[in-house]
């Protein structure tokens, strides 16, 4: 600590520079963008991906719920350290803080933006984490457990993480009391924060490479497979941003110089839990686009029915039996442009294939006439029984979580 005029700096400066408390030379700006950045980025795609899910799907589920505490919480890391940066001395040399702002307001802020860091971490990984298990429960157990585990595991150590943090000091007042600092027994922070952050990657490893062993079996399109992949490879970006986090623990904190140090290293815990928001709501997005944009709307199918004319009519009464199996109220309506016109169905939810809620539809159904009253364009074998017209032969499947596509039926 230094004096300069009546204020006390929480820092001495080095050998040859004093303490300038009224035009203080600051980083903190860089902190201010990249929390602005991140809060419309995360905004954006949790909007559109709440709309998905509400509007379009209209099967709001866990996981939901997950990524909105995580975004509530990403917002609430980006508020406090802006507050921060703007009263008390964020991106500053430590030399150029006031005591009376550094202790208390300062180290409370920063213990309490780590917590809201964690927390945040904590509803992503559990968001993607849980997509994953609804894509899996076509599969082995193992892959199920072994999701599962890797969720346990992860709202162990934040909540471990948080307690730890909580409980640095003892009496815990002295983590942020300067003043009871000198007589309390305190652990390493950077130290445990070292470890915390190596653990963090690891997990972020393990929940991007989760999916990959499922792609050999999943039944899904190709094109479906590599959209995946792409949201794995932005899920690869937060977690090179958790390794850069990491690093700059090492050389930001031991240094002394805090209030300047934690500037890269919170943009960074920013930038990870951002982008990690960003790729868990772009999971859920394919409804949005398929409804909004032409060219995924027209784009030609990637599979064709295996039913025939002569075969579509099992596919109908199939279709038709399951929708009676539910009572009317389980019905929503959907609506689903086509290359040929705008129709409105009305789609029964089922458990599609690897866990994914899917419905399907035909354009029409079988019909029964009396052989007296046939329509005069319809076909029939000469046979004296009642007549059946087959449906048209178009098969509709709508994945509620990835896409709306329109199948042909060959013949």
């Amino acid at each position: 600590m230094s004096v300069n005029g009546t204020s006390i700096s929480a820092g001495i400066p080095p050998p040859g520079i004093s303490s300038n408390f009224t035009n203080p030379d600051s980083i903190g700006y860089k902190l201010l963008c990249c929390n602005i950045t991140a809060i419309i980025g995360t905004t954006v795609f949790l909007g559109l991906r709440l709309y998905t899910r509400l509007c379009i799907v209209r099967q709001p589920g866990l996981d939901d719920l997950f990524i909105v505490l995580a975004w509530l919480f990403c917002l609430a890391m980006g508020s406090v350290s802006s507050v921060e940066v703007t009263h008390y001395g964020l991106g500053r040399h430590v030399w150029d803080v006031e005591l009376a702002l550094y202790s208390p307001y300062f180290l409370k802020l920063d213990a309490l933006s780590s917590m809201f860091y964690f927390l945040s971490n904590m509803f992503i990984k559990c968001a993607v984490i849980y997509l994953f298990i609804r894509l899996s429960k076509a599969h082995a157990r193992y892959v199920q457990w072994y999701l599962c585990s890797l969720m346990g595991f992860s709202i162990f150590y934040n909540i471990y993480a948080i307690l730890r943090l909580i409980f640095l000091c003892k009496p815990v007042a002295a983590l942020w009391d300067i003043k009871l600092m000198a007589d309390a027994t305190c652990a390493n922070r950077p130290q445990i924060y070292i470890i915390i952050s190596c653990v963090n990657v690891a997990t972020d490893v393990l929940v991007v490479l989760a999916p990959l062993g499922l792609f050999g079996t999943m039944n899904l399109p190709f094109r479906q497979k590599v959209a995946m992949l792409g949201l794995l490879m932005i899920g690869g970006v937060a977690c090179i941003f958790g390794i850069i986090r990491m690093a700059n623990l090492f050389k930001g904190l031991p240094n002394g110089d805090d209030t300047r140090g934690l500037v890269q290293i919170i943009c960074w815990s920013i930038a990870e839990i951002g982008f990690g928001c960003i790729c868990a709501c772009a999971a859920c997005l394919k409804p949005f686009f398929l409804r909004y944009s032409t060219w995924l709307t027209t784009t030609p199918t990637h599979t064709k029915c295996v039913d025939t004319r002569s075969r579509n009519r099992k596919h109908g009464q199939v279709a038709a039996a399951a929708a009676s199996a539910s009572s009317p109220g389980s019905y929503i309506l959907g609506s689903l442009t086509t290359q040929h016109r705008e129709q409105s169905l009305k789609l029964r939810p089922q458990d599609g294939p690897n866990g994914v809620n899917t419905s399907a539809v035909t354009s029409g159904s079988a019909r029964k006439y009396q052989r007296n009253k046939a329509p005069n364009d319809s076909s029939h074998n000469g046979s004296q029984g009642d007549l059946v017209v087959d449906p048209d032969p178009r098969c509709i499947m709508v994945s509620n979580d990835f896409e709306v596509v329109e199948e042909i039926a060959d013949g």
